[in-house]
């Protein structure tokens, strides 16, 4: 159940990124190539943020994300695309 509705919040998020490109009936491959990309991203942030956590803790101590370390990881991850 769990899955299925995440899965159903995902492709309404593309949806709706769809809508906003002005694309009113994409095809559900399209929606399927979205949600693909989002999960990789979303994925990638999350590993990048548990890194930047892990150096903020320092060692042998219990890591918890926080939003500055989701921050950082998006904006080495925008910087690092970049080729910054």
């Amino acid at each position: 159940m769990c899955e299925f509705a995440c899965a159903c919040r995902f492709a309404r998020a593309c949806l709706y990124a769809c809508v906003k490109l002005c694309v009113y009936k994409p095809d559900a491959r399209v929606v399927g190539m979205l949600r693909e990309f989002m999960y990789r991203h979303v994925g990638e942030v999350l590993k990048e943020g548990q890194v930047w956590a892990e150096y903020r803790s320092g060692p042998n101590t219990r890591i918890e994300l926080d939003i500055s370390d989701i921050q950082m990881a998006v904006e080495f991850k925008i910087k690092h695309k970049n080729g910054m």
